[in-house]
């Protein structure tokens, strides 16, 4: 322990105290204080455990102690009684201890502890540190007996518990202290009257009383007793040891010490630190064991504490590097709390120094002096702020640290910024501005700086070269501009994250994989030219698309979708889709290439060619984009591609003169007023086609086709079919009157044998032959096959036939053939069925047919 006096002064002004003392008749001595004071201090220590009242608290002061106030502890709380503070102070007079006595304190009451250190008087010295110390500790709903065993007893002997309560005893056996203690109370039991020609020891007699009983107390009796004593080493300052919880000793220096009270023969010794030296620890071995003698090997080893050095650290960005006493270094990355890995021995002191500031920061140190106390230091304190860079100066980052180089951009001019490969350093601007970056000259000269920050406001940034390794961009809050040209492919797979203004972005004719956001503004733009691939990137957030003059782009579909804007594109261009799915063509963009896969495809009113891939695709138009804007549509291999053409006013289609391919399905709302439809051509493709509310006219194409004519508008329909075998499907419900045109080359025959679904099931339909018919008659057949069915009919009919317009329904019942067919002897050959007769094969529901659905 170091002291504010030399040994040999404290004993002189030990000596004249007792002196003053015994002259002055009894009370504290009053010395005669030099006027010029000194600065003192005081440690507070005690020996209190989690909710567990102290049994001492100890004020150890660096000037000795003349006078001690009696409020220098107060006892507060709910306790029926409260303890009573015995207040003592050792020899040198330097150390004040308090231990609590008595008291009733019970289940659910509370006691407070208060020290004011500063109610004492100190010899030439003024108190500089006077925080009071003050604890409450709740007592424990639960008292306990207190109890133990005697044996070896020959006479009477009288036990006293907490220096209050006796017991006597007068046999060997069990023995119980009548009144019971609350749980967390402190007992000590000692031997307050020994029996005659014994002498009795008390093991096991002190402690705190738990949530059970306390009955392990032993007292030992024998006519023969032994003192317990050793040797101490290492100590400095005041040691108090305690033998069996009740025999104290107080030890100041090193070397062999006894306790004066002996220990029974057969009973135990238990040798403990009752009080730590301050800025000490002390260690007791070979301090237990039973009586058989004088015992003279109890080791008290001491040492002096260490403690850690710490604190806190705010608003740090990068790495700051600090000494203690010019040489234990520690390295500081985050903000938070400390310590450097070198604990300070007590009473020795400790100062904090900045070695190296972090990259574009000033730190400053607060608390970073002092003498090590009892405790660690968790009070020093380092601020830091940054600073910024300037034009024509050189900076270099710091290895491992993600350093942030901060400044205006005009700083760029001149300057030389050289980050670490390995790390994430970044550069952030302070100000809002253009420029060309890592030119060598107004942009700086960059290496290994991979994020550039943005200030708010309008920015423009381009780039010279790839050189500065930047692949990432920032934005602020105001309209920037990034133009990722001359970038090689520092970012191609690397992000772009703009700010909440109109905001631009443009990239390089190369495949890209990153993240390129425009930021939360309502007008940003992105530009791609020739080859610019973006389908493997994430971008989004663009409402504007420009795309380079005849340029290809490729791109995702669901990208399509943001560009609700203003879309430039001043030739022909082209998008490549990179995957399948569902989209709407662009303005301005005029050809489309499917990916494979299902495709959903909805033009726009711009000369559109698209393309489809080897899956089912599904094309969008409105009427008035197939007739003013389609180009044309190649549905690809593989699928059955479908062609919707929405709604729209009195209007005539003609998709025989549209460039359409691959096309198999095509359908056709409903329009408002007359509507005529001409189908495309090929073989085996499928008009599905819902009537306008005027009069309809439909030609279907070449090749054989399929005809679903739906609704259930009460309008005439008017179909031409094809010079093949078609398939029409009339509808089931409505009032409309449907005319099927069977002249010419398009005439249903024998060769040709047209399948009509739903004749004459709704309105009145006609088939339109040439020649009106005369009679309807009907014809039953029994059974045929496809193979013969038509000789059968032919053989048949042959004996009726003999003038034109004669019809008949034909009914076959069973075989391959069955089936209903009408007749009409058209031909210029009256007397027998040929191929110049009409022959139909009708299906579904079949109305009742009369001559006037057979018309010229």
């Amino acid at each position: 322990m170091v002291f504010g006096w030399k040994r040999f002064t404290q004993l002189a002004l030990l000596g004249c105290l007792i002196v003053l003392s015994a002259c002055g008749g009894g009370g504290s001595a009053e010395l005669q204080l030099d006027p010029s004071l000194q600065g003192a201090s005081v440690q507070i220590t005690h020996d209190a455990q989690d909710a567990t009242r102290p049994a001492q608290i100890m004020a150890t002061y660096s000037a000795r102690v003349v006078n001690v106030a009696a409020d220098f502890l107060v006892v507060g709380g709910t306790c029926t009684q409260a303890p009573a503070p015995v207040i003592s102070v050792d020899t040198a007079r330097m150390v004040v201890t308090v231990r609590l006595s008595g008291g009733n304190c019970e289940g659910g009451q509370t006691l407070t502890l208060t020290v004011d250190p500063a109610k004492v008087t100190l010899e030439n010295a003024t108190l500089a540190n006077t925080a009071i110390w003050t604890r409450s500790f709740a007592i424990s709903p639960t008292s306990q007996k207190i109890s133990g065993s005697i044996s070896w007893l020959a006479g009477t002997v009288v036990l006293r518990i907490n220096g209050g309560e006796t017991v006597t005893v007068a046999s060997d056996g069990f023995f119980v202290f009548p009144t019971m203690l609350s749980a967390g109370s402190v007992y000590t039991v000692t031997v307050d009257t020994q029996p005659a020609g014994q002498t009795c020891s008390v093991s096991n007699g002190s402690g705190v009383v738990g949530t059970s009983p306390v009955e392990k107390l032993i007292v030992m009796c024998s006519t023969d007793a032994y003192q317990v004593g050793g040797t101490v080493a290492g100590l400095t300052g005041a040691l108090e040891l305690v033998n069996n919880g009740a025999d104290l000793l107080a030890i100041n220096a090193n070397g062999r010490f006894i306790f004066p009270v002996p220990v029974a023969y057969g009973a135990g010794y238990a040798v403990t630190v009752r009080t730590q030296p301050i800025g000490q620890t002390c260690s007791v071995s070979r301090g237990t064991g039973a009586m058989g003698g004088p015992v003279s090997d109890v080791a008290v080893v001491c040492a002096t504490n260490a403690y850690k050095v710490g604190g806190t650290v705010s608003s740090l960005v990068g790495t700051l590097e600090l000494l203690n006493n010019g040489v234990d270094l520690w390295a500081i990355t985050a903000n938070g709390s400390f310590a450097f890995p070198t604990s300070v021995a007590f009473g020795s002191p400790y100062t904090v120094t900045i070695k190296t500031q972090p990259l574009n920061q000033t730190c400053t140190v607060a608390n970073g002096s002092g003498t090590m106390g009892g405790a660690n230091v968790t009070n020093v304190t380092l601020a830091c702020a940054t600073s910024i860079f300037s034009a024509g100066n050189t900076y270099n980052g710091t290895s491992g640290a993600g350093d942030v180089f901060t400044g205006p951009i005009a700083g760029l001019n001149g300057s030389t910024f050289n980050g670490n490969a390995a790390d994430t350093d970044a550069m952030t601007f302070t100000t809002a501005g253009s420029v060309n970056l890592n030119n060598g000259t107004t942009g700086g000269t960059l290496s290994n700086i991979k994020v550039l920050n943005l200030a708010n406001g309008s920015n423009t940034i381009t780039f010279a070269n790839a050189t500065s390794g930047v692949t990432t961009v920032v934005g602020g809050t105001g309209n920037d501009v990034v133009d990722l040209a001359n970038t090689g492919n520092t970012f191609l797979a690397g992000t772009v994250n703009l700010g909440t203004g109109s905001n631009s972005l443009k990239m390089e004719n190369k495949t890209y994989t990153g993240s390129y956001t425009s930021g939360s503004g309502g007008n940003d733009t992105l530009y791609l030219f020739n080859g610019t691939n973006i389908a493997g990137a994430s971008v989004s957030g663009f409402e504007n698309l420009v795309v380079a003059s005849n340029a290809t782009v490729t791109m995702a579909p669901g990208q399509l979708s943001q560009f609700i804007g203003t879309i430039t594109a001043a030739g022909t261009e082209t998008i490549n889709l990179a995957s399948s799915g569902t989209f709407t063509a662009l303005p301005n963009i005029e050809n489309y290439n499917l990916a494979n896969g299902t495709n959903n495809f909805t033009s726009a009113d711009v000369p559109v060619t698209v393309v489809g891939g080897s899956g089912v695709d599904v094309f969008n138009f409105t009427a008035n984009q197939i007739i003013n804007f389609l180009t044309s549509i190649d549905g690809g291999g593989g699928g059955t591609n479908i062609l919707n053409i929405g709604a729209t006013a009195t209007q005539s289609i003609d998709l025989s003169t549209k460039v359409i391919s691959n096309i198999q399905i095509v359908s056709v709302a409903g329009s408002v007023g007359t509507a005529s439809f001409t189908n495309i051509n090929g073989a085996g493709a499928t008009l599905n086609y819902t009537k306008s509310t005027g009069d309809n006219t439909i030609n279907l194409g070449s090749g054989g086709q399929t005809l679903n004519l739906f609704g259930s508008s009460s309008a005439s329909t008017t179909v031409t079919g094809s010079p093949a075998a078609d398939t029409i499907n009339l509808p089931f419900s409505g009032s409309g009157s449907e005319t099927l045109i069977e002249t010419g080359s398009n005439m249903s025959n024998r060769t040709q044998i047209d399948t009509v679904g739903n004749f004459n099931a709704t309105g009145t339909d006609y088939f339109k032959t040439g020649v009106n018919a005369t009679s309807v008659g009907s014809f039953i057949i029994g059974n045929a096959d496809t193979g013969n069915y038509l000789a059968t009919i032919g053989s048949g009919l042959s004996i009726v036939l003999n003038n034109t317009g004669q019809a008949y329904l034909i009914t076959i019942q069973t075989g391959t053939a069955a089936g209903t067919y009408l007749f009409q002897n058209s031909g210029s050959n009256t007397s027998q069925f040929d191929d110049t007769d009409f022959f139909v094969k009708l299906t579904g529901t079949i109305g009742a047919i009369s001559t006037i659905n057979l018309i010229q």
